[in-house]
């Protein structure tokens, strides 16, 4: 059985706190706790009604949050949420669907000048685990794949670590 645990956990920090969203399989799924230091004390987990694994927080300007994840049906779904109530502000609608590999999934989202920028793994945990991008104007799309996804990909053989995938930016 695949693990019944957490799942890709995301860590950002956003007006003075430290957020971390993450999927929990067996037990009652994507959660968000948050923390005004790393080291805690963190929150208690703040339930959100979001189906699907792997989400991440961006915040626009205004503070309006984001939340990209894995959707149910495939491809990378997106909603507007309140981290601190749990609440889904939006019904999720599917933002990208990838380069055109299998399993689009742990999205990344981030605000940068005046682009948004989706970075997404693909191709599944095994060989062929790959990261792409793609950039926007705005979090609703539409999306633009880069002309020379996937962008990173790990998939020889001749090296110890394989198969490596999920992606972020520091």
């Amino acid at each position: 059985k695949a693990s019944g645990g957490l799942y890709a956990p995301t860590i950002r920090h956003h007006d003075g706190r430290y957020w971390v969203i993450n999927t929990n399989i067996d037990g009652g799924g994507n959660f968000v706790v948050s923390a005004e230091r790393p080291e805690g004390p963190w929150s208690d987990p703040v339930w959100i009604d979001l189906t699907g694994i792997d989400p991440d927080l961006a915040w626009e300007e205004d503070g309006t949050c984001w939340c990209a994840f894995s959707g149910p049906e495939g491809g990378i779904n997106m909603a507007r949420i309140d981290p601190v109530k749990g609440e889904v502000l939006e019904k999720p609608f599917a933002t990208w669907s990838g380069s055109g590999l299998k399993y689009p999934e742990a999205p990344h989202l981030y605000h940068i000048g005046d682009w948004w920028y989706l970075l997404v793994a693909e191709g599944g945990t095994e060989r062929g685990h790959s990261v792409s991008v793609a950039r926007s104007r705005s979090p609703r799309g539409p999306w633009e794949g880069a002309p020379a996804n996937p962008l990173l990909s790990h998939s020889g053989t001749a090296r110890s670590i394989q198969n490596t995938g999920h992606a972020d930016l520091v």
